[in-house]
């Protein structure tokens, strides 16, 4: 029996692109599917898969792939550069993708890692079902018109509704995955006819590196105090401004405050700017810097392990992250900002504090809360409920589901 051909697509490699991809290749893999990969860093996971599954190498192929955008599109104004942009990518994926089958063999389905990056409210589905006549799904990580967000007016969510009417208008969809729980009643009456699946928010399952520098460091300089950790991409989507001021308006001695992650330095103002680097060039016993890329999830894993609270308190983001899964797989508390999925998921499993955004004395006084409290059963339960909810396990059954589903419909729909 012919092995059934599953191609992933994800045009971009940094965050957590690499553990979703290599994570789905292993699933996939492992149940017998081929799967070929298109991807910025072929050699990378084909290393990877090399080491890490065990399989006939006709079964696995890893192809060159990124999201090209020109640097003259930032010019166009932005409704008309994302439906430019959408149209764009649906055609250079498929023009990769002729490259590598012949119109006899096509796959049997194209998942999207980062389905977002393809959508665009003003692409018509006729046309992308022209310039892509693949079987696909993919990923939703942010149906924004789902959430209540900042100015999210009437225009606004129509123009997001009509994204959601791509996916469910085009003739090649199969399915759809999201992350977020509370959008899922919502997106289903959207997509009628379409499969919408519930994605546990997983993370990578690495064991920390025992003999990590960073985390050696920071327990050291920490010297018993409560560590406070803002860890991974420092921009102001995560709440880098907070943190920085909370640290200078709370004179407590006993907190040591982490900042370690690449400064992305374009997501803030000139003013801004001034007052980070002012910050950042202060010298200061009670914070340590490392304004750089942690060099592997193993090595981020202990880093996280050395903190007492993780600070996630992302500004007007209502989605998800898996910096909660993780925090509650190693048994830290989390202090996220109030609005959206991550409350929600916090507030229910009880994974540490909530409080408004930007809102300085509030996030203080939830940080003492936190470092104050021991960790009893019931919040260790949670945690655990949480991780245990979130896992590669629980994403195993889940994904293969979507697969065969969607293949099956796929097969209905090309005997028709």
């Amino acid at each position: 029996m012919k092995q059934k051909h599953i191609v992933l697509v994800d045009g971009s490699w940094v965050g957590h692109h690499p553990t979703y991809i290599k994570t789905f290749i292993k699933i996939l893999l492992g149940a017998g599917y081929q799967v070929t990969v298109l991807c910025p860093a072929p050699g990378e996971v084909s290393l990877w898969v090399e080491r890490n599954v065990s399989l006939e190498q006709c079964r696995f192929k890893a192809h060159d792939f990124s999201d090209h955008d020109p640097w003259f599109w930032r010019y166009i104004p932005n409704k008309i550069r994302k439906a430019l942009l959408s149209l764009a990518r649906w055609f250079h994926v498929s023009q990769s993708l002729k490259k590598l089958v012949s119109s006899t063999e096509k796959p049997d389905l194209v998942f999207f890692a980062w389905l977002d990056s393809y959508l665009s409210g003003l692409s018509p589905a006729l046309l992308i079902d022209w310039l892509f006549p693949y079987f696909w799904s993919g990923l939703y990580f942010h149906p924004t018109h789902y959430r209540d967000v900042k100015n999210n007016g009437i225009v606004r969510k129509k123009l997001f509704s009509l994204t959601s009417r791509l996916i469910a208008k085009s003739k090649w969809t199969t399915s759809v995955a999201v992350l977020d729980e509370g959008v899922l009643s919502k997106l289903h009456s959207s997509l009628p006819g379409k499969q919408v699946i519930l994605f546990p928010d997983f993370a990578d399952e690495i064991p920390c590196d025992d003999h990590c520098r960073l985390a050696r460091e920071i327990g050291e300089r920490a010297n018993g105090r409560k560590v406070i950790g803002l860890l991974g991409g420092l921009s102001k989507r995560k709440g880098l401004l907070t943190l920085i001021r909370t640290v200078e308006q709370s004179g407590e001695r006993n907190w040591y405050f982490v900042f370690a992650g690449v400064f992305l330095e374009k997501t803030f103002s000139k003013e801004e700017l001034t007052e980070i680097n002012i910050f950042f060039n202060t010298p200061r016993d009670n914070c340590y810097f490392h304004l750089e890329k942690i060099p592997n999830d193993a090595q981020f894993n202990a880093v996280l392990n050395a903190c007492s609270v993780i600070f996630a308190m992302y500004e007007d983001f209502p989605h998800s992250s898996n910096l909660v899964t993780k925090s509650a797989a190693y048994g830290k508390k989390v202090l996220v900002s109030s609005g959206g999925y991550m409350e929600e998921v916090v507030r229910r499993y009880n994974l540490g504090e909530v409080v408004h955004t930007r809102d300085i004395q509030s996030t203080i006084g939830a940080l003492h809360r936190l470092t104050a409290r021991n960790s009893s059963h019931e919040n260790m339960s949670g945690m655990e409920e949480y991780a245990k909810a979130q896992s590669q396990k629980k994403l195993e059954k889940v994904l293969l589901s979507l697969v065969e589903t969607s293949i099956d419909r796929a097969t209905s729909i090309a005997a028709q």
